[in-house]
């Protein structure tokens, strides 16, 4: 299936909105999720790091752990 990037930072968004910091997602976690529940493959983790720095960038507060291992 052929996403496009606008889809892919949508559905990035969508779940961060099921995390918090007792339940954090790690660039791996979030492109096995896509994967799974919205069949995007092979998104790559730099492109979720992107995402998430754009994301930041509107506003939205999206934390980064500093422990890169838990999310």
């Amino acid at each position: 299936m052929s996403t496009s990037h606008k889809e892919k930072i949508i559905r990035v968004f969508q779940l961060f909105q099921t995390t918090d910091e007792k339940t954090p997602m790690n660039a791996v976690q979030i492109s096995q999720k896509l994967e799974e529940e919205y069949g995007m493959e092979n998104v790559h983790r730099t492109s979720i790091y992107d995402d998430v720095r754009l994301l930041q960038s509107c506003g939205y507060p999206i934390k980064q752990a500093e422990n890169s291992h838990k999310g």
